[in-house]
């Protein structure tokens, strides 16, 4: 790998942790004025489920472990709940991603509402069940259920900017398989 694709790389994540912190600040001081159906969406679990969705499950946990501690200093009584959730999460898709994905839109819908899905119920079963509250019908179509249609639509306005980081992605993945093999090349003609 040449120098100039590590500091693109570098570059690269810096980026996407840049744009994480945007989303939290979004998330957590700029959403909650404006409320729909008392619900905010989940801007962080919509990046870092796209981000590990294009760049696997290493990169999508180490940005779950940078959302869940950023929401977790700021926003939990509990230290360390946000950060399991969305590290699980990025990991999670990470995984499927590099085995499943496409350049579909509704995949990305499915992944990002089935995570919504899964990260509302572990905070649900963390946080609600130990304080024994158990009305859990309540809960499921007043916080969950709208809060996953409101992240979908996000993970929607956002899809064509990750279908975007996933082509220039696969473009230097396909340059540097392309550099590698003419290094192979010319060593087979030295020898």
């Amino acid at each position: 790998m040449t120098r100039a694709l590590k500091i693109k790389k570098v570059l690269a994540f810096l980026l996407q942790v840049v744009f994480i912190f945007i989303a939290f600040v979004m998330q957590t001081s700029v959403l909650p004025i404006i409320p729909v159906f008392n619900c905010i969406p989940n801007l962080l679990l919509v990046l870092v489920s796209g981000y590990a969705l294009v760049y696997g499950e290493r990169r999508g946990m180490i940005l779950g472990i940078i959302a869940g501690l950023l929401l977790d200093s700021f926003h939990s009584e509990h230290f360390g709940i946000f950060t399991m959730a969305y590290s699980s999460i990025g990991f999670s898709n990470g995984y499927f991603g590099h085995r499943v994905y496409e350049d579909n839109i509704m995949f990305r819908i499915y992944i990002t509402a089935f995570s919504e899905l899964a990260f509302n119920l572990m905070i649900y079963l963390i946080i609600f069940v130990f304080r024994s509250n158990f009305n859990f019908i309540y809960y499921f179509f007043s916080i969950i259920f709208p809060r996953v249609i409101f992240t979908c639509i996000f993970a929607l306005l956002l899809s064509r900017y990750f279908m975007y980081v996933k082509k220039q992605v696969d473009l230097e993945n396909y340059d540097a398989h392309k550099i590698n093999k003419l290094k192979v090349k010319k060593d087979i003609e030295v020898i």
